[in-house]
């Protein structure tokens, strides 16, 4: 969980919003790609 990664050092645009599934278990969802925690209204911002 815990990825030695900070989004700040590099401020590219690999975030994107995205419509997901309702959090399952541990907040994660299932999109084919790595997802982060569901924030607000259940999306999630995955690096593309």
């Amino acid at each position: 969980m815990g990825t030695g990664r900070s989004l700040r050092l590099r401020p590219r645009p690999l975030t994107r919003w995205v419509p997901c599934k309702k959090c399952q278990g541990f907040g994660y969802v299932n999109l084919g790609k790595l997802c982060g925690t569901c924030r607000g209204f259940g999306q999630i911002w995955v690096d593309d």
